[in-house]
């Protein structure tokens, strides 16, 4: 995302009908770029025991739930930043793009409308580049402590649930 210093920077997209103000929220990470030593997570959970024990299909089921749920923290952001009446719209062919409705024309935006902008540009796009994050807390939480659980029982030990 580049710098959004004047209204010319705003991007915008259009789903053939009207353009609107717009966030590219495309996730261009993937688990690969995830540091799993920079967050709280299980230990020994790694990059490897998600390869190793989360088939492709539910990691692509989990990846658009994951996308799912953020989507909704993106629209609670809109409406708390710009109040009540803004709606968000998913456009492009995957949804990658938040658009965001009900605002006044461009023209008429001032300088604490832009920085509204961009405070919510900023949002959007750091969800956006959580995605592969949140993906790692949900194995972690679910399939992860499943299995870790599965390994004690099989070994005869008793394991207390850990929470994340």
């Amino acid at each position: 995302m580049s710098k959004i210093r004047t209204k010319a920077d705003v991007e915008f997209h259009s789903d053939g009908r009207e353009s609107y103000p717009a966030v590219n929220v495309k996730v261009y990470k993937s688990l690969d770029d995830v540091d799993f030593t920079y967050f709280e997570i299980p230990e020994g959970l790694t990059l490897e025991w998600i390869k190793e024990h989360v088939p492709e299909g539910h990691l692509d089921s989990l990846f658009w739930e994951t996308c799912q749920n953020e989507w909704e923290m993106i629209e609670q952001d809109a409406e708390e930043i710009f109040g009540k009446g803004t709606r968000l719209e998913q456009q492009g062919r995957s949804g990658g793009w938040a658009c965001v409705t009900n605002l006044p024309d461009i023209e008429n935006w001032d300088a604490v409308m832009l920085a509204k902008w961009r405070k919510f540009a900023r949002y959007a796009r750091q969800i956006a580049d959580g995605i592969p994050e949140q993906m790692v807390y949900s194995i972690g939480s679910n399939e992860y402590e499943i299995w870790k659980n599965e390994q004690a029982e099989e070994a005869g030990l008793h394991r207390d649930p850990v929470s994340i």
